[in-house]
């Protein structure tokens, strides 16, 4: 037989052995199983991304993706830069002396904290209202003494939006250098719904979505609170 010929038959055996060989199961997180590989299957890629609980998990200078939808309300304000006084125009800020207070002039939940570390106070109380009437975020600041700046300077934050891109992007980061600071996310089912945990080298923060509304908390690093997961556990709603 010629060359060429045994060449041609070697590789129609190699077709239909392959046609013909079992299913491997992967074991492990993440396996893909019961999937028949034909010469036909596309390969999988990583898309750099993860959708999660109403979040867009990015992986380290992944491109926003394209079905990101970004905020109505916040593309009509523009960036924010050189367009102060149309942001200003467009919107109000409108400030309360307690929670409880704020609260009761939202037409949505509002989070808190009860339990406060010791040396915290509660601090500012604010909304943003669009001049359509629409609130935008809600905020509540609470407070430590910083004896540097000998005045009292925001620790924590508890933050509820309605205007926010959908799904909402988290992006991890690599450290710039080594040993510098990342920024990593870690799901978590420690909040109110099923949120992220956000590491970074300033402090920590925690986003859940409910009934549309995204909400934050947000904390420096502080030996007033060695531990955020207690905040979490003292988080109370208006």
């Amino acid at each position: 037989m010629s060359e060429p010929n045994n060449r041609r038959h070697f590789l129609k055996w190699m077709g239909a052995a392959a046609a013909a060989a079992p299913v491997v199961a992967l074991a492990g997180e993440g396996a893909v199983r019961d999937r028949i590989i034909t010469t036909s299957t596309p390969l999988e890629r990583d898309p750099g991304y993860e959708l999660y609980a109403g979040f867009v998990l990015l992986k380290n200078e992944q491109d926003m993706p394209d079905f990101v939808q970004p905020a109505a309300l916040e593309q009509s304000l523009g960036c924010g830069l050189g367009h102060t006084g149309a942001r200003k125009a467009q919107t109000q800020t409108e400030s309360f002396d307690s929670p409880e207070e704020l609260a009761a002039n939202l037409t949505f939940k509002l989070y808190g904290i009860n339990d406060l570390p010791e040396g915290v106070r509660v601090g500012a109380c604010s909304l943003r209202r669009h001049n359509s009437g629409r609130i935008m975020h809600a905020n509540i600041a609470y407070q430590y003494w910083e004896a540097e700046l000998g005045d009292w300077a925001t620790l924590i934050s508890v933050f509820a939006q309605t205007s926010y891109s959908r799904p909402y992007p988290l992006h991890a980061e690599t450290p710039l250098e080594p040993d510098g600071p990342a920024v990593a996310l870690r799901k978590t089912d420690r909040l109110p719904r099923p949120g992220v945990l956000v590491h970074n080298g300033f402090g920590e923060s925690y986003h859940w979505i409910e009934d549309d509304v995204l909400y934050s908390l947000d904390c420096q690093h502080s030996d007033l609170v060695p531990d955020t997961r207690q905040l979490v556990q003292h988080l109370i709603s208006y």
